[in-house]
């Protein structure tokens, strides 16, 4: 019996520590303005009409209404992960091997809709890089004129 449990024990332990976990890339940006900033990412040299950014979030769980910053603004002064999944694959889909990450000043978004601001293409600055870039520096420091 004793025999068993120790087989059993060590199939256990042999079965749960071959779990693959796959290393995540994260993006912290850095936003050093006194204002708040949204950022769109894309494989485009361009703003898309989609998706669309939105100043808030509105969410209702189990019937309370709540309304919240999307993950993509950065609050002025602060330091946020942006990304967390395989930065490697989401860059190799792009045809020119780099990602792009437009900032639009919040500013931009309460005064213009979505399709004044793609049209026009109303952002203010882009940071652009590709895999081994991210690799070697993960911070990227925004610094909103």
């Amino acid at each position: 019996m004793a025999l068993f449990f120790k087989s059993l024990l060590l199939i256990t332990f042999f079965y749960s520590s071959c779990v693959y976990d796959p290393p995540k890339e994260a993006i912290w940006v850095k936003n050093n303005s006194a204002k708040a900033i949204y950022l769109y990412g894309t494989c485009l040299n361009r703003l898309d009409s989609t998706p669309v950014l939105y100043l808030y979030i509105y969410q209702k769980i189990n019937g309370v209404a709540s309304i919240n910053s999307p993950p993509y603004r950065i609050p002025p002064y602060e330091t946020k992960q942006l990304f967390a999944w395989q930065w490697q694959s989401q860059i190799e889909k792009c045809p020119d091997g780099r990602y792009k990450l437009f900032v639009i000043k919040e500013e931009e978004l309460k005064s213009n809709t979505w399709d004044e601001i793609w049209k026009n293409q109303k952002y203010s600055k882009v940071i652009s890089f590709d895999f081994q870039e991210l690799k070697v520096k993960n911070e990227f420091i925004i610094i909103d004129e």
